[in-house]
C-alpha cells in the first residue's frame, strides 16, 4: 500500500466509490465532491492506494475530510492515513490539529487517535469537534540554571480549562529570557481566554491569548504556542 498525493485518475476512482455509496443508500462525501476535486488541484488531497484508492484525506493545515472505502473499514487504513498526516503536520511545524466530527460517530475514531473533544470554534456548527496539540521537546543547554514553569488556562468567564494546563522546565538564558524544555500548546478559540504563567512557583502575570506574543508566544487561531518566555 502507498500513500501519495492524488492524481486525476485517483480522483476519478474516489468519485466512483463515493457515488456508489450514495446509490447504495449510505451517507457519502460525494456531496462534498467539489471541495475534494479542488483539493486534488491544489495538492491537498492524499490517497492510500492498494491497487486503487481505498481511503483519502483532504487536509492542509487541518483535516477537512477523511474517508475509507466501506469494504476496507475497520482494517487500520484510516489510522494509517491519519498518522501519515499527523507526521507531515509535525514536520511542517503546525501547532496542532482540530477538526469537526462529521458524521458524529467518527468522534470515537479521533479519540482513539489521541484527540480530545473540544468546543467548536466560532461558526463551527453543532457537530462535535476534536483537537490534538503538536508539542516539541528540546534539550536544554547544559550547565544553565533551570526553573519550573506552569501555564494555566481559564475561559473569559473565569471557568478553568484544566485539559490545557501544562508544566515543564525552562533554562534561564538571560534574566528575562527562558527556553522551555517542551512547547506549551493549547487550543483556545476564544481570544479573551486568559493564560496565567508561573515561574519558579511565583505567578508572573496573566495574558489574554490574543496578546500571547507579548510573552514570546505565537497565535494561529484557534491555537497558541509558547517555546520561549520573554519576561520583560
Amino acid at each position: 500500500m502507498e500513500i501519495r498525493k492524488a492524481t486525476f485518475d485517483d480522483l476519478e476512482q474516489v468519485r466512483r466509490w463515493l457515488r456508489q455509496e450514495k446509490d447504495d443508500g449510505h451517507d457519502s462525501f460525494i456531496v462534498n465532491f467539489d471541495l475534494i476535486e479542488a483539493g486534488q488541484e491544489t495538492g491537498s488531497l492524499i490517497v492510500l492506494v492498494d491497487e486503487i484508492p481505498i481511503a483519502f484525506a483532504l487536509a492542509d493545515d487541518m483535516f477537512w475530510i477523511l474517508a475509507v472505502k466501506r469494504d476496507r473499514r475497520r482494517s487500520g487504513v484510516g489510522r494509517r492515513l491519519a498518522e501519515h498526516w499527523f507526521q507531515q503536520a509535525r514536520e511542517r511545524d503546525l501547532i496542532g490539529f482540530h477538526g469537526e466530527c462529521s458524521p458524529r460517530e467518527s468522534i470515537g475514531f479521533w479519540k482513539k487517535m489521541g484527540c480530545q473533544q473540544v468546543e467548536s470554534p466560532p461558526g463551527g456548527g453543532d457537530a462535535p469537534w476534536v483537537a490534538m496539540p503538536f508539542r516539541k521537546k528540546r534539550e536544554l543547554p547544559v550547565g544553565m540554571r533551570t526553573v519550573p514553569v506552569c501555564f494555566e488556562i481559564s475561559s473569559p468567564g473565569g471557568a478553568p480549562a484544566p485539559q490545557w494546563n501544562f508544566a515543564t522546565q525552562a533554562a534561564v538564558i538571560e534574566p528575562d529570557d527562558l527556553m522551555l524544555a517542551e512547547d506549551f500548546v493549547a487550543y483556545v478559540p476564544e481570544a479573551d481566554t486568559r493564560v496565567v504563567i508561573s515561574v519558579d512557583n511565583s505567578e508572573i502575570g496573566a495574558v489574554k491569548v490574543r496578546d500571547i506574543e507579548e510573552f514570546g508566544g505565537t497565535r494561529k487561531c484557534p491555537w497558541i504556542r509558547v517555546r520561549d518566555l520573554a519576561l520583560k
